[in-house]
């Protein structure tokens, strides 16, 4: 064990012994197997906001992560076969991930700008850039994902934006910009620096303020509580549990060295499945207990941000393996074989209608690649090769189609 090794093993041991701000006292070595009614509810269901059946055609994507739990889990089918591409539009600056609803692609670039894209043709509908553009990290020319509902789609400007899918504008919140936009329960839910807010979705008055102890990353939300990441320090992220009604705080928790900036908030059936260093974790949203579900420090490899379906954890690594954990035990699942793909796939994952989709690395020789993996059978279904170089976003899974924008010639590229 090297000396970082040694050093961050002994303060996630020293976190196991201390206590938090807030109503909880956080055990982290203890396993709390009891959960809350505060589950998910969104697992690979029709999301919020949006009526089963009634989706059309290529069905919905509506927030970054799919629902506003981070999930990344959907219920469209994705293509059967191999995919075709059908078109690809560039954009003058890097895309933000895209957001689909009523055969309209939604998507944000560098600096601002937002597009209504036709599903179908590829032609750009309208352009949209925000009254006010406030980018609080000092990043002027950062991009940020829109989020859409069955009748408006929201951008980050003038607070929130409100657009009729057709482009033209509903209301502006008048906040400073909010960013990393969450739709839950009629309500719009966005971060500025210390602060998050609710927005009424139909009005764009604001119905809820939380300050929370630092700089918010990232956030995640179900039926009764808030989820916050904040970055304590450059290694360091603090979780932070709020009651959604009244925005009280109800525990923190210390998360240390996460690969790939901040953690994605994961919430399944009342826990956040997240990583610590070299430990796959989760904790409890009701308590803030924490469970180390497996320690890959022996293993030598390092994990990132899980997907959890149907009580397995998929682990992307920095090498080329794909470990799948039983939620319940911690164990790796014996008949999976992690060596499914030849490249590191050290990426967030996305499973939709039993399918992971897991992009591995390209070389200087070679391109990346989109791999398709039935979780069930454990086979390859299809891989497809993108141009892509810098870091993967998506992809968007749709119904017998993907969407995903890549960076590295600013565009945005849909198969079928």
């Amino acid at each position: 064990m090297d000396v970082q090794q040694m050093r961050t093993r002994r303060r996630w041991l020293l976190a196991c012994a201390g206590t938090t701000a807030g109503i909880a006292t956080i055990a982290g070595c203890t396993s709390d197997s009891e959960n809350g009614d505060d589950g998910n509810e969104t697992d690979g269901e029709t999301p919020d906001g949006f009526d089963e059946g009634d989706t059309g055609e290529y069905g919905v994507w509506p927030m970054a992560h799919y629902d506003a739990a981070n999930t990344a889990v959907a219920p469209n089918s994705g293509p059967d076969s191999k995919p075709e591409q059908e078109w690809s539009v560039e954009l003058e600056n890097s895309p933000t991930i895209p957001v689909v609803a009523n055969g309209t692609v939604f998507v944000g670039e560098r600096g601002g700008e937002y597009r209504g894209i036709d599903i179908q043709t590829g032609d750009v509908l309208w352009n949209h850039h925000p009254t006010d553009w406030d980018d609080t990290r000092g990043e002027p020319n950062s991009a940020f994902t829109p989020a859409v509902s069955d009748t408006a789609v929201y951008v980050s400007g003038n607070g929130v934006e409100a657009l009729e899918h057709s482009g033209e504008e509903l209301w502006e919140s008048g906040h400073d910009t909010l960013f990393n936009l969450r739709i839950h329960d009629k309500t719009i839910y966005g971060r500025t620096g210390e602060y998050v807010y609710g927005i009424d979705e139909e009005s764009g008055k604001e119905i809820l303020e939380i300050e929370a102890s630092a700089e918010v990353e990232t956030l995640s939300i179900t039926d009764e509580k808030i989820i916050l990441a904040t970055r304590q320090d450059e290694e360091d992220f603090q979780l932070e549990g709020y009651e959604k009604r009244t925005g009280d705080q109800l525990w923190t928790q210390m998360i240390q060295e996460i690969r790939g900036g901040a953690p994605d908030i994961r919430i399944i059936d009342s826990s956040i499945y997240t990583v610590n260093y070299m430990n796959v974790i989760s904790i409890d949203t009701e308590t803030g207990d924490v469970e180390i579900l497996n320690d890959f420090l022996e293993k030598n490899t390092r994990p990132s941000q899980p997907t959890v379906h149907a009580g397995r954890a998929y682990i992307p690594t920095e090498l080329p393996e794909i470990p799948v954990l039983d939620i319940d035990t911690g164990e790796q699942i014996s008949d999976w074989d992690k060596n499914i793909l030849n490249r590191m796939t050290g990426w967030r994952m996305i499973i939709s209608d039993e399918v992971l989709y897991v992009w591995s690395s390209g070389t200087i020789n070679s391109p990346g690649h989109i791999n398709a993996i039935d979780i069930n059978t454990n086979e390859k279904k299809w891989e497809i090769e993108s141009s892509l170089s810098g870091i993967p976003v998506g992809p968007i899974i749709l119904e017998d189609a993907i969407l995903y924008a890549d960076n590295s010639d600013n565009t945005v590229v849909f198969y079928e």
